[in-house]
């Protein structure tokens, strides 16, 4: 579970703190990075 959480943390640091407290943190990668959603 910690790449899949090292991944979230740097996938949060590029949105803004405003996406990520509207957006979860698992929907986020799929909304903002689709291509690297490798999970």
């Amino acid at each position: 579970m910690k790449p899949f959480w090292s991944r979230t943390v740097v996938t949060q640091r590029i949105l803004d703190p405003r996406q990520i407290e509207t957006l979860d943190p698992s929907a986020i990668p799929r909304i903002r990075l689709p291509e690297r959603s490798v999970f």
